[in-house]
Order: structure tokens, then sequence, then C-alpha cells
């Protein structure tokens, strides 16, 4: 997978996580206590500036009670 494909998902799942937060009316401190985030590496995945482990993914959509896989559908291979 060339480097702007990859880019691109880590910020539509970025997107995705924010969207659901905002939906939810988190803060995004609400969230990282929740799923046991730094604040700031929380907002780094929210807006794809880092891509986040499958355990972190885990734990926000834990926190955010939905399915991982929300975060993912959709998302060409």
């Amino acid at each position: 997978m060339n480097s702007w494909k990859y880019q691109k998902i880590i910020e539509l799942v970025g997107m995705r996580i924010r969207s659901t937060r905002q939906s939810q009316e988190l803060t995004i401190e609400d969230l990282a206590e929740a799923c046991d985030m730094h604040p700031t590496s929380l907002g780094r995945v929210e807006r794809g500036d880092t891509s986040p482990t499958l355990h972190s993914l885990v734990k926000i959509a834990d926190a955010l009670n939905t399915d991982l896989a929300e975060f993912l559908e959709g998302i060409p291979g």
C-alpha cells in the first residue's frame, strides 16, 4: 500500500472517531480519560497525525460503546 493511501485511511479513521465522540457530546478529555489515553495523543489520532495501535482502537471503541468495525467500515484495503 502506498504511503498516500495509508495516510488517507488513518485520517478517515480519526475523523470517524471524532465524529462519534462529538455525537455523544464528549470532550476529548472525557474520552481520553475513559480509554486511558492522554488527550494530546487522542487528538493526534483524531487529526490523523498518528496511526493508532489496534489496542488503542479497541479501547476507544469500547469507551464510545461502539463496534470497532464502525471505524473501518467501507474503507478499501
